[in-house]
């Protein structure tokens, strides 16, 4: 089955030779002063910029216009700050524009050239913000199959990582001509598995948890215990445990997955379209915004509405937060609490990732930059929160589901 997306096959070969590039990029911007590398990105080019420099201080992904998160990042050491835009093929790139757009007027104000701190890449014919510099990207490449492209490859180099050795790593991950090809073995456990666990995923669970979920789009559940990854895919069950190098896993895994899409008449490449409907308004609840459809009459609180969407809707619930995951990292920890009290498989994930479809979709949502797009929707059967307050927002959350 040929793919809609290739670029990725041959990103590997094509990205040889930027390795020198990006290296003297990174030079040249630490003789400047730049330490730390804000890399403003959207989809899952961030999980993948991150996954390839796991644990790296001086990276800082910036892949949401949420109002927050941004204070946040210009709270930092803007002298010692190098902007990486990256803006991958497909994407909708208003919030890439207003982040990239803040950014830059906050090193104006510091007195800094934003564009001799600024490194871009697009893909060709695109246009590129003000930057020392314009890398070309390919143009046939999706979303988290990216890793080994430029749009990926860039931010983490001119954070300090050797591109070269990032890629020479991966190619080292497996052998296409040994018999016991591991991505061969893997993608066919991935074709044939209902439920699939991971273990020693350090550094790259991100990563993992959307290219497996290209083979799910129709369901599937996560389930995260220490350092064990579950993901529900169709049929059967399987356990792997990987070692290696981060990027030698996220290249086995990328085979792997292309293979279990083969294996089931399926392009896990492809773009997909999640749902985008916002609900309409119902009422505010304190600083809370809620959006649903079909409420029954009277219902005038947050714990009026989930209660009434969970009876409802039969299924498990996916709680999304577009949020700060540092400064409102207690909204994941409302995941067990739902789990326990709607008698349900919950499952949670931050933007950008995506929720896995079925169910009730809960949708938790700030502020964004005021030329930031709002998030997309949970679509029409949705329940969408619009925190205006992000610490009173999330303690009436908390309270709606202990009243369960």
């Amino acid at each position: 089955m040929p793919h809609a997306r290739p670029g990725w096959l041959d990103a590997r070969r094509l990205a040889r030779p930027l390795g020198g590039h990006v290296n003297a990029l990174h030079s040249e911007l630490c003789d400047a002063g730049a330490r730390r590398t804000v890399a403003v990105t959207a989809g899952a080019v961030g999980y993948n910029a991150a996954a390839l420099v796991p644990g790296e201080p001086r990276l800082t992904v910036l892949d949401t216009p949420d109002a927050a998160r941004v204070a946040d990042v210009l709270a930092g050491d803007l002298e010692a700050t190098a902007l990486v835009v990256a803006v991958p093929p497909g994407v909708d790139r208003r919030g890439i524009d207003a982040v990239t757009a803040a950014v830059q007027r906050a090193l104006r104000a510091d007195g800094i050239d934003p564009r001799s701190r600024t490194v871009a890449v697009v893909p060709p014919g695109q246009p590129a913000p003000d930057a020392l510099t314009v890398i070309e990207g390919p143009p046939d490449v999706h979303d988290v199959w990216t890793a080994f492209t430029p749009y990926s490859l860039v931010p983490g180099g001119i954070a300090g990582a050797d591109v070269r050795m990032l890629l020479g790593n991966a190619e080292q991950s497996y052998d296409a001509d040994d018999p016991a090809n591991h991505a061969l073995v893997l993608g066919a456990l991935l074709a044939a598995a209902e439920s699939v666990t991971i273990t020693d995923t350090l550094g790259v669970e991100d990563v993992l948890v959307e290219l497996i979920r290209t083979l799910a789009r129709s369901g599937g559940g996560l389930r995260r215990a220490g350092d064990r990854l579950t993901i529900d895919v169709d049929d059967g069950e399987a356990d792997v445990r990987i070692g290696g190098n981060p990027t030698g896993r996220l290249h086995l895994f990328q085979r792997a997955v292309a293979v279990a899409g083969y294996l089931r008449g399926t392009d896990p490449t492809a773009p997909e379209e999640p749902p985008t409907e916002v609900p309409p308004l119902a009422f505010r609840d304190g600083d809370v915004d809620v959006h649903a459809a079909g409420l029954p009459a009277g219902v005038t609180t947050v714990a009026g509405a989930l209660a009434a969407l969970l009876d409802s809707r039969p299924g498990p619930v996916a709680l999304h937060a577009h949020l700060d995951r540092e400064s409102d990292a207690s909204a994941a920890v409302l995941r067990g609490e739902l789990a326990r009290r709607a008698r349900r498989p919950v499952t949670f994930t931050w933007a950008p990732g995506r929720p896995p479809p079925g169910g009730l979709a809960v949708q938790l949502v700030g502020d964004v930059l005021q030329d930031g797009p709002a998030p997309p929707g949970p679509g029409p059967d949705g329940l969408r929160l619009h925190l205006r307050d992000r610490l009173t927002g999330l303690v009436t959350l908390a309270r709606a589901v202990q009243e369960l």
